[in-house]
């Protein structure tokens, strides 16, 4: 009986050409397109603005900057000189079609480094399958992917980049990728900053502890819109839970059902546990309930629009959020936050 032999699996090639794009508190994937550290990955990668941390699979890193972008085929090229002379994969020159093999390489679900059963799992992962379809702006491709992936090369059977993940549908083989075709005009683009008027908009869950006696509770959301993560600008509408009867037993009951502000923010690290601080002004609505005299369930009823100031703290999903309102009648709130269901679309 002959005894079995070891053999040593050399990895594909696509997969140290494969970078991990860490920006703000997003991390995505992206590839290396050229000699000069030319990085591509999708656009709504990098849309909170700022330098990306870009990383090899070796553990080498470098501070990229975004030289170009087109938003509606969610593409970016980085610039990353620290990584020139790299190996990198070639854009290919012709179109793929339906029913060729692909490869995708990524990071699905590594946002975090896993440990115990999985260490040395999900970062730096290849999966497999086929072109599916192939649209004006999209492919469709039938190999998983998944958050993370985001950014990551599609490749075809002759190591050439035919697309850049994009985005993914619930159901079996719905992935889709910008058309890496679309990678060579924005070549030809003079190296530039973002924009000021990109970035995301995303919804939150908040739960508010309103006023400075009672405490009434009030259930309700948060939209969102960050400017490249600096300007933020958002409005919350929420309800009350029991106000009367707060006011019925503790004679009074506050809360602010409704605000609107502008914030700045400022970031604090790279990667998932990147932290956000916001400082914001605005304007609140405030509902106030006063217990009659001498009848304490005939409630006196008062709304009126006040200036509020206050600040935020946030990382990942979690946030808490104080506010105070400027005048004569004393009102705080606190809100707990839950980002959920999170980013809607990319600006």
């Amino acid at each position: 009986m002959l005894g079995l032999l070891p053999i040593a699996l050399a990895a594909p090639p696509g997969l140290d050409r494969t970078v991990l794009v860490e920006q703000g508190s997003s991390s995505c994937a992206g590839v290396l397109v050229d000699a000069h550290g030319t990085v591509a990955t999708a656009y709504h990668c990098v849309a909170s603005g700022g330098k990306p941390k870009v990383s090899l699979r070796d553990g080498s890193y470098s501070v990229g900057r975004v030289r170009a972008v087109d938003r509606r085929r969610d593409l970016a090229l980085l610039d990353v000189p620290g990584f020139a002379n790299a190996p990198f994969v070639p854009i290919a020159d012709h179109l793929p079609e339906p029913g060729d093999d692909v490869e995708v390489f990524g990071h699905p679900f590594g946002a975090l480094l896993p440990g115990g059963f999985l260490a040395g799992t999900l970062r730096w992962s290849v999966s497999a399958g086929v072109v599916a379809a192939v649209g004006d702006r999209a492919l469709q491709i039938t190999a998983p992917v998944n958050p993370g992936n985001s950014g990551g090369p599609v490749v075809n059977e002759g190591g050439e980049l035919v697309g850049i993940v994009s985005r993914r549908l619930s159901g079996e083989g719905m992935g889709f990728a910008g058309r890496a075709d679309a990678l060579r005009p924005l070549f030809e683009k003079k190296p530039r900053r973002l924009g000021p008027l990109g970035g995301t908009v995303a919804a939150e869950v908040v739960v508010q502890a309103n006023g400075v006696a009672a405490l009434p509770l009030s259930v309700g959301g948060r939209l969102e819109v960050a400017l490249r993560d600096r300007l933020v600008l958002s409005g919350s509408a929420v309800a009350a839970v029991g106000a009367r009867w707060q006011a019925v037993r503790y004679e009074t009951s506050d809360h602010e059902p409704f605000e609107a502000r502008a914030a700045l923010r400022q970031r604090i690290g790279r990667g998932p546990w990147t932290l956000r601080m916001d400082g914001w002004g605005g304007v609140g609505v405030i509902h106030s309930l006063r217990a009659g005299d001498p009848e304490p369930v005939d409630l006196d009823f008062e709304s009126r629009v006040e200036p509020v100031v206050g600040g935020r703290i946030s990382v990942r999903n979690v946030a808490l959020d104080y506010g105070v309102a400027i005048s004569d009648t004393p009102f705080v709130r606190m809100q707990a936050v839950w980002r959920w269901p999170g980013v809607l679309f990319v600006l």
